[in-house]
């Protein structure tokens, strides 16, 4: 059965059939989960995310230019339900790639998984965030990753990446919010020439105001 927990392990070549599952999966996760975030002490719902896979039964990302993988394949996207916080190398990343991923890997196959959080929404405020790095920023209410605010940074980081994404022990997770109002409509799949996949909620303030 299909679930988040081994949905990148049903990805192949089939174009028609991943873009089933990464719709049906990202629109669970925008429909049925908010993150909570006990650094800026607020909550978001999810409205952009995109997928990268890399896995040995498929193609799903590489570049058709290049021919080379464009996922990370940090060992953090072999976890399974857990935060990973880019990095370039063995270093977060401080402006370029910045950004925090889902992860739902499988590592007895060797499938990295990463779900890119592109955008929130404050619940509070309706404050859109939207971009990579400003939504990683924003979760740990941060102005900056680097220079003074570096070493906050990585100890934030390796804070959150240490638990599943449900612990409330941790300081950032996700909880289950069953929205009344329904989003599916708005929600679409865009793939591009590197065949990434991408679900996301067209103006999403119209629709959560």
């Amino acid at each position: 059965m299909l679930s988040l927990y081994n949905f990148a392990e049903f990805i192949s070549n089939n174009v028609k059939e991943n873009e089933k599952i990464l719709f049906d999966m990202g629109s669970f996760i925008i429909n049925n989960f908010i993150l909570c975030s006990a650094i800026s002490n607020k909550n978001y719902f999810i409205t952009d995310v995109e997928f990268y896979i890399f896995s040995p039964f498929s193609n799903i990302d590489i570049d058709s230019k290049t021919g080379k993988n464009i996922v990370h394949c940090s060992n953090m996207q072999l976890e399974n339900h857990r935060f990973y916080i880019h990095k370039i190398g063995n270093s977060y990343s401080l402006i370029q790639g910045a950004g925090i991923d889902l992860v739902f890997g499988v590592k007895a196959k060797s499938i990295y998984c990463g779900v890119l959080l592109r955008e929130i929404v404050d619940m509070n405020s309706y404050q859109v965030i939207h971009g990579p790095q400003k939504v990683l920023k924003n979760l740990l209410n941060l102005p900056l990753l680097y220079g003074e605010f570096k070493e906050k940074f990585f100890s934030l980081a390796k804070n959150i990446e240490t638990y599943n994404i449900f612990d409330e022990k941790s300081l950032l997770c996700i909880k289950t919010y069953k929205n009344n109002f329904n989003l599916s409509n708005d929600l679409r799949v865009n793939v591009n020439n590197n065949l990434k996949y991408r679900v996301r909620v067209k103006n999403p303030c119209n629709k959560l105001i």
